[in-house]
């Protein structure tokens, strides 16, 4: 397991506004989506899925152990169907902004689906996911994000998928394994932490 990148004696909170999304000319990918796609959210100001997903693969080809946090907004969705995009996305944005403060500046924060966000971090230590996700409680817990709909105000499902360098498994198969962890985190409730484990690459023998 990676040396977790979040020592108690670094402060995690951050109060500054979140910085724009570096160049992504800083992320190639041989796969990439087409330049025209756009690379930051308009919502949130976070990446878009478009620039999440080459940040990722970015990071994953960097060869060093890696963590998916998926994080899911508790009722939101039934906001969105019930009074429409413009006031569920008043709370997408709120809370991707919490998100932002909460993890380091070097990690990707980026929207993986209407009423999801994904932070990429640089660490597979499932200690360092319980951590981050406790300091996002906290903050939504001081300052609820309240639903118009809907009480009580808004929680996350969380799911993360740490992954050691060299794991031989696909960045969308990590994504599903994440989301997959955040959806059993909602179905037991929400407002807690489903964590899952890739497994290890297989040791080569010597020759």
């Amino acid at each position: 397991m990676s040396t977790p990148d979040y020592p108690p004696a670094v402060p995690v909170f951050r109060a500054a506004a979140p910085a724009p999304p570096r160049s992504l000319a800083l992320l190639p990918s041989p796969d990439a989506p087409p330049a025209e796609a756009p690379a930051v959210d308009a919502t949130t100001g976070l990446w878009s899925a478009v620039g999440l997903e080459r940040f990722t693969r970015a990071t994953r080809h960097a060869g060093r152990g890696m963590g998916l946090l998926h994080l899911h907004l508790d009722g939101v969705e039934a906001t969105r169907a019930a009074l429409g995009d413009d006031v569920a996305d008043l709370a997408v944005r709120e809370v991707a902004r919490r998100v932002r403060e909460v993890v380091r500046a070097a990690e990707a924060v980026g929207r993986a689906g209407p009423d999801a966000l994904l932070v990429v971090l640089h660490t597979d230590s499932t200690h360092v996911a319980h951590m981050v996700f406790a300091r996002l409680q906290a903050r939504l817990a001081s300052r609820p994000v309240a639903l118009p709909d809907r009480d009580p105000p808004v929680t996350l499902s969380a799911g993360f998928v740490g992954a050691e360098a060299g794991t031989r498994l696909s960045v969308d198969r990590l994504r599903a394994e994440a989301a997959a962890a955040a959806a059993d985190a909602a179905h037991q409730g929400g407002d807690r932490l489903e964590t899952w484990r890739a497994p290890a690459a297989p040791e080569v023998a010597a020759r």
